[in-house]
């Protein structure tokens, strides 16, 4: 895919109402990734380790990535194994960057502007839907609707968990992430895995991630299993 082509792709499915209409069309890229990168905060280096774990960890060609933003991590994508990589943010600006960033995936990485909440039957079915920070601002009707259209073999989602306090971590820029608050859904561990459960997956991978600020990541990566393997895995269980 050229240039010119990702952008026409990423306009081309834009939602339909006016820019910056969304909270996180107001956050501006490099607020968001001074913030997350920042010394009181570190997410973003933390998401980078994560990705290149999951992008590599399962046998799969075809990945979709929710809430990619400015495509941390995608410096990780091993072209010889995954053939395509569809990158999904509501914001376009985002979505623009990433292909500027990353022109050794020409060919590979495929932008798609979609507001999951509303749009989920826009995703495209792939072998691996990596959802990292973003099941928190759907919550699980919205995401249920994504991995429906998505039909992935594998998932893997990383959400945060904190011991009290905001869901945005203190910095200078903290503010910028006030209308956020509007999409927050509130997340557990058993509430995700009731879900994926209840889709046909079962978990193959968990693992705790610390952070500062009393903050936590939890991964949770997910296989479907068809009927016949669920009834054999309950048979020997």
């Amino acid at each position: 895919m050229t240039n010119r082509l990702a952008y026409a792709t990423i306009h081309s499915m834009r939602p339909e109402y006016n820019q910056n209409d969304h909270p996180w069309q107001r956050i501006p890229l490099s607020v968001y990734e001074t913030h997350m990168g920042g010394d009181q905060v570190g997410q973003l280096q933390a998401l980078n380790a994560c990705m290149q774990d999951q992008l590599n960890r399962y046998p799969v060609r075809t990945a979709a990535v929710l809430g990619i933003a400015g495509g941390n991590g995608l410096e990780h994508v091993d072209t010889t194994s995954i053939s395509t990589l569809y990158g999904i943010d509501i914001n376009a600006s985002y979505l623009q960057e990433a292909v500027r960033r990353f022109p050794q995936l020409e060919g590979v990485f495929i932008p798609l502007c979609i507001d999951l909440a509303k749009e989920a039957h826009k995703v495209p079915h792939c072998d691996l839907l990596i959802a990292d920070l973003v099941v928190e601002y759907l919550g699980y009707d919205a995401f249920c609707h994504v991995v429906q259209a998505a039909q992935p073999p594998y998932i893997s989602v990383v959400i945060q968990m904190q011991e009290a306090g905001s869901f945005v971590s203190n910095s200078p820029l903290k503010t910028a992430f006030d209308c956020l608050e509007s999409i927050l859904h509130p997340l557990s561990e058993e509430g995700l895995g009731k879900l994926l459960v209840s889709l046909g997956y079962r978990t193959i991978h968990a693992e705790k991630i610390g952070l500062s600020n009393l903050k936590w990541f939890l991964r949770f990566d997910y296989r479907y299993e068809s009927q016949h393997e669920r009834l054999l895995n309950h048979h020997f269980s």
